[in-house]
């Protein structure tokens, strides 16, 4: 409704902005303008949320994720060289050409905190390889990297690198996709973790030339790992805690000034999904609300500060079925109306998840598959049924009249609005008018209110609608200050009542409900020639 006055006045505003040659002759015209033809509905009240309009009454089913870790939050693979420098381990030996004079297998330890991780399997991925050579004729070095297979065939590429000098080496670059391959980390023995192998064979360009090969020759044979993202990954993913704070404003409530919501009684649910197979446990430190008005309420009550434990899924990387908690959240467990009724613009959520807290019971089996997650989300359904109090709304936009009385100017005016509601609603107007120094210098009440629907009659659609005409009306003196103007406050402010009794009652929103609004300017204009 708000945003409805402010293009309202808005363009009266900018229509009675009109100036004139100055001469002694004045008159008075009056000037009716079209302002707004519209329709407004539910879409217009609600942010962010989920509406069900199945039924005869909207629903609220509103779902948020409050966090969601998947593979990459729990393992990753840092990029990670290895320099291997090659050599004879002693003595010099003659070498001819097409000989092969180094075989040898190494194991490199690769750095992953207290992770112990036995087998991955790679997404995307590269190795960057460089090389050196030292002698004087080329030579094929190939690096064969056991347990790296790609569909069961074991990485192993061939590079061949020109002569050189020990000051000045043959060098060569090339980077090669690891991208869907299996990395086998248990070692040459099949019984640690963490271990990758790599094996490195030297032989002499076979149209080379004969070459003496020292132990001072050093053939550096470096490979990086970069920007590898792993697809699956088993071992044990060590002891760790993922403390944080998850935070979602509404802005919407941004514009509420004061009066009270009534909701009725709800269910809330913090559903923990985990598709890790590890084992953990979980706390939800606190779920704070904070409104308008700084006014903070803390959600007591359904668990919170109560640490619980996350069970493993079942299943494998088709089967895989997450093991699922809820956290529920009820008017008889909890403060969980309050929490809600506070209007909460801003509202964060502490939490602390720790992974493996009673160490590596697993036997090194924990698993992280593709689609594994470990996710928190609220959940709330209820009927979108709400009993208001003078619940009131304010929004606020620059404004800027410049008028003399020396030339054509406004007097007076009305910004009449014809409405058709069919909202259980029923509001009142006024708005503010504001200074260089924000301070009210002038305050004009709408002469009638919006009439709730429940006063009305069936339409030809079965809602029940009230027709009616809201008038703001702006005297010569409320005009003589508008120059004085720099902001414009619209408030309104919302109520429910009962037909009968006319005390505030909780009403329910029927599906379709509508605010149709036709708005037109009224005004006095004194011209001068």
């Amino acid at each position: 409704m708000s945003k409805l006055l402010k293009t309202s006045v808005g363009c009266l505003m900018l229509l009675l902005l009109m100036t004139a040659c100055k001469k002694d002759t004045s008159w008075n015209s009056s000037w009716v303008v079209p302002l707004v033809n519209d329709k407004l509905d539910l879409s217009k009240f609600v942010n962010d949320s989920t509406i069900d309009g199945s039924g005869v009454n909207y629903v609220l089913d509103l779902k948020r994720t409050l966090y969601n870790f998947s593979l990459t939050d729990i393992i990753a693979i840092p990029d990670t060289t290895i320099d291997r420098a090659v050599h004879l381990n002693s003595g010099s030996i003659s070498v001819s050409p097409g000989f092969t004079f180094y075989n040898s297998v190494e194991e490199h330890e690769l750095q992953l905190k207290d992770a112990q991780l036995k087998l991955i399997q790679i997404q995307e991925g590269y190795i960057d390889f460089e090389l050196e050579n030292p002698v004087g004729t080329g030579v094929y070095i190939t690096v064969e990297l056991p347990g790296v297979t790609k569909y069961g065939v074991t990485l192993s590429k061939t590079f061949f690198i020109k002569a050189g000098t020990q000051t000045n080496p043959g060098r060569i670059k090339e980077s090669i996709s690891i991208a869907d391959h299996q990395i086998d980390l248990r070692g040459i023995n099949g019984d640690s973790y963490n271990r990758l192998q790599s094996l490195v064979k030297i032989k002499s360009d076979p149209d080379g030339v004969a070459v003496s090969v020292t132990s001072q020759d050093l053939f550096h044979v470096k490979s990086k790992f970069r920007n590898v993202e792993l697809y699956y990954a088993r071992g044990y993913f060590g002891k760790k805690e993922l403390a944080d704070t998850a935070a979602f404003n509404v802005d919407l409530f941004n514009k509420i000034a004061g009066g009270t919501i009534d909701i009725p009684n709800t269910v809330v649910k913090l559903k923990m999904e985990n598709g890790i197979k590890m084992d953990g446990t979980g706390l939800i430190k606190y779920l704070k609300s904070t409104n308008k008005q700084g006014t903070v309420v803390n959600l007591s009550g359904g668990q919170v500060g109560t640490t619980f434990t996350i069970d493993q899924p079942t299943g494998s990387f088709a089967t895989l079925q997450p093991s699922m908690r809820e956290i529920i959240f009820n008017s008889g467990n909890s403060n969980i109306e309050a929490f809600l009724e506070n209007l909460g613009v801003k509202n964060e959520l502490g939490y602390a998840i720790k992974i493996n807290p009673w160490g590596n019971v697993s036997g090194g089996w924990n698993e992280v598959f593709p689609q594994s997650r470990l996710r928190l989300t609220l959940e709330a359904q209820m009927p979108l049924t709400i009993k208001l109090d003078e619940l009131t709304i304010r929004d606020t936009f620059a404004f800027n009249l410049n008028q003399k009385k020396d030339k054509s100017h406004i007097e007076s005016g009305v910004l009449q609005l014809d409405l058709d509601n069919a909202f259980p609603f029923e509001g009142k107007i006024k708005l503010l008018f504001l200074n260089e120094n924000d301070v009210v210098i002038e305050t004009v009440n709408a002469s009638q209110p919006i009439i709730s629907a429940l006063y009305g009659e069936q339409n030809s659609q079965g809602l029940w609608h009230k027709v009616g005409t809201m008038e703001v009306p702006l005297s010569i003196a409320s005009v003589e200050k508008l120059s004085e103007s720099k902001q414009i406050v619209i408030e309104a402010s919302f109520s429910t009542p009962d037909p009968v009794s006319a005390t505030n009652q909780m009403v329910a929103i029927p599906v379709n409900a509508y605010l149709g609004v036709k708005a037109k300017a009224k005004f006095q204009l004194k011209m001068k020639m």
